[in-house]
């Protein structure tokens, strides 16, 4: 599944979160835990809203039993070695939730321009759970490429897209 949205608009974005919570919700084990893993994607999509200058995408996939949720944006990428922001500031501890309601957090830059972030949850996909990926060219990973709907919304060539090297390794 992908969906994709404008970044300027946020009931995009919360309509998004709410598609993705409901499409977990039908293929997970753990229903309590969903909260957690809404939790994670609003704070994702809240920061593509916030960073990015144009469209964003959000993808989910599945790692082993585990569904991750991707973000693929044209904002800039930032620096995720940056340590925990204060608790009480107003704003800048997105990512410090993220990394401690999910399990496994990446970022990526993409060239020309945009930045991919991925959260493994911690939630397992039932084993009869239906999950139709987006398809990724050449069989590729999202990791790798960010969602088919991110390049077409770049018009980058799904043929040999251009991903520089990690921003940071957590």
């Amino acid at each position: 599944m992908c969906w994709t949205a404008t970044s300027q608009h946020l009931t995009e974005a919360a309509a998004i979160r709410r598609s993705i919570a409901q499409y977990l919700e039908e293929r997970v084990k753990e229903r309590e835990a969903l909260l957690d893993a809404e939790i994670v994607i609003g704070e994702l999509l809240a920061n593509a809203v916030r960073h990015s200058r144009g469209r964003f995408c959000a993808d989910v996939e599945r790692e082993g039993t585990r569904p991750v949720v991707v973000v693929h944006d044209a904002g800039r990428c930032f620096d995720s070695s940056a340590g925990p922001h204060h608790p009480f500031a107003e704003s800048g501890r997105g990512m410090d939730i993220v990394r401690a309601l999910a399990e496994d957090v990446r970022i990526r830059r993409v060239h020309p321009r945009g930045c991919i972030v991925s959260a493994k949850l911690k939630l397992t996909m039932r084993d009869d759970a239906r999950h139709e990926p987006t398809p990724c060219p050449r069989g590729e990973s999202r990791w790798e490429l960010g969602c088919a709907c991110a390049l077409e919304m770049h018009g980058l060539d799904p043929s040999h897209a251009n991903v520089a090297a990690p921003a940071s390794v957590d």
